[in-house]
């Protein structure tokens, strides 16, 4: 209820501004529910009805349409917006120039272009918005061991991205909790594989096997996944380089090139039941977490360093 009011009553430069300048208030409005309400009150018919006819904005977020509302065009006569022009010639004042991304996670689905996955993660029965950024080497490092852990959370559906250094985009969608363990475990009910190509190439592959085979492999400084002693995509202990020979998982054919150097590596999670409180972009992080005596003050070292780069300042100055 309070959200409505807010929608109704708030402009969104003040939602932006509030957002912008308090956590609690970020968390609160970063619900795409609140971002639809918005775009329904703010956001006026002929804009939305040109704006749902654009390519770029069928997929979006409604974060993201409003962003795109406000910079494409006026919003006092509906037209397009001209380039480097603070007025427009029916004399309305715009009120963006530029909108700052400072959510994480609709940053990196933005940029790896993970809304072309949409309809295939429907099929599983999950929302692509309601999963929440649990790791990130651009803003977490590169360490397995630090995605893993991050994983561990009580999650039970993940989305694991890997991006190339040729910009192709690929990785595995897993339909049970991630763990260190040194044992197989898993199942490829319900998980699939994708390729989404290269922004200049782009496709989309998707490969399934529902014959509920034990597929992953959480091996020290070594993440498989494939089964029948095959590799369909493996990542080395520093998130360096992926790993992907022909398997049966892949129907005969390769995920990507047999060793690709990676840019990045992301993991987005959902858990059965997920509330819209739920990950928020906060977590507790204990020192229990990195192990205890001989080593406590190397894994405090890391601690400490984990935690300064939880604020995400790097959000805030791209």
């Amino acid at each position: 209820e309070m959200l409505v009011t807010v929608a109704a009553f708030a402009s969104v430069p003040a939602v932006h501004e509030s957002m912008r300048t308090c956590r609690t208030l970020k968390n609160l409005f970063g619900h795409d529910s609140f971002w639809h309400l918005l775009y329904s009150g703010h956001v006026s018919q002929n804009i939305r009805k040109q704006l749902e006819e654009s390519e770029d904005a069928k997929r979006a977020c409604y974060a993201d349409k409003v962003a795109l509302a406000f910079l494409r065009f006026c919003g006092g006569c509906s037209v397009r917006r001209a380039h480097d022009t603070p007025r427009c010639r029916c004399g309305t004042v715009h009120a963006f120039s530029f909108v700052i991304r400072f959510d994480a996670r609709t940053s990196e689905i933005a940029r790896l272009r993970l809304r072309e996955l949409s309809l295939e993660l429907c099929i599983g029965g999950v929302e692509l918005w309601a999963m929440q950024l649990r790791f990130a080497s651009r803003y977490h490092g590169n360490s397995l061991n630090q995605l893993l852990r991050h994983a561990s959370g009580g999650d039970e559906q993940h989305l694991l991205v890997c991006e190339g250094c040729n910009r192709q985009v690929f990785g595995a969608f897993l339909n049970f909790p991630l763990r260190r363990c040194c044992r197989a475990y898993g199942s490829t009910t319900g998980s699939f594989l994708f390729d989404l190509g290269t922004p200049g190439h782009p496709h989309l592959r998707v490969f399934r096997h529902d014959g509920g085979i034990v597929c992953a492999h959480s091996a020290p400084d070594v993440f498989h996944l494939g089964f029948w002693g095959e590799l369909a995509l493996g990542l080395d202990g520093g998130l360096n380089e992926a790993v992907c020979q022909m398997s049966s998982w892949c129907h005969g054919a390769s995920l990507a090139s047999s060793k690709t150097p990676l840019r990045s590596v992301s993991l987005l999670s959902s858990s059965a039941g997920d509330s819209s409180e739920h990950g928020g972009h906060r977590e507790v992080l204990r020192v229990s977490d990195f192990g205890t005596d001989p080593e406590v003050r190397r894994n405090v070292d890391k601690l400490l360093l984990d935690l300064s780069g939880d604020i995400n300042l790097r959000d805030y100055f791209a």
